[in-house]
């Protein structure tokens, strides 16, 4: 991940570096995974992009997982229950401020759900991607990024994404995670294109 442009998160005195995430065959499946895993810790990794993405209608985050081992029931509004098995953040420019959205796995909010962080109650926030991911069993996600942040954030009259980064923990509530992760991707989805009247 370094390669790409990855490093781990720091703030303060936190420092989540990936401790125990590493590439690996991918279980049960074709390929290889990023194996993210936290034993009672946090990790978070992220890039700034050196070319920001046009926040469009088209965009979507489109993720392949799977979840082994699940965090405690968690509150992702609350500091100390706010673990989640994975969190895509995408950070936008929003007309002149950032914004950060985590795009939460977790079967313990309804999808669509938006949860507003403690920490930062203006600038983080969550919303849930999966509809109840089970357990041992492959999930694919499309999530529409812009329709995301205006639910999140409001309307707007300009923005880009100009970070990305990948979050797993259980540090808060003394869980043990894992999530294999075989592909994640921001991609555009073009309109479909009506046929001619004949």
């Amino acid at each position: 991940m370094a390669k790409k442009g990855f490093e781990s998160f720091r703030y303060a005195l936190f420092n989540r570096e990936p401790k125990y995430w590493r590439l690996s065959p991918c279980l049960n499946s074709e390929g290889f995974c990023l194996v993210l895993e936290d034993r009672k810790s946090s990790s978070h990794i992220l890039t700034k992009l050196k070319n920001p993405i046009f926040l469009s209608d088209k965009l979507r985050l489109v993720m392949e997982f799977m979840v082994e081992a699940w965090p405690k029931q968690t509150d992702l509004s609350k500091k100390d229950k706010e673990d989640a098995a994975l969190r895509i953040f995408l950070t936008a420019d929003i007309d002149g401020r950032n914004a950060h959205l985590g795009l939460a796995v977790t079967k313990d909010h309804a999808p669509g759900q938006i949860m507003v962080s403690e920490r930062e109650p203006k600038d983080i926030k969550y919303i849930t991607v999966s509809e109840n991911p089970t357990k041992d069993i492959w999930h694919r996600t499309s999530t529409p990024i812009a329709a995301s942040f205006q639910k999140a954030f409001g309307t707007f009259e300009k923005a880009e994404i100009i970070a990305i980064g990948l979050k797993s923990d259980g540090n808060n509530t003394s869980s043990d995670v894992k999530v294999w992760l075989r592909e994640l991707k921001i991609e555009s989805i073009s309109p479909a294109i009506k046929p001619r009247d004949s």
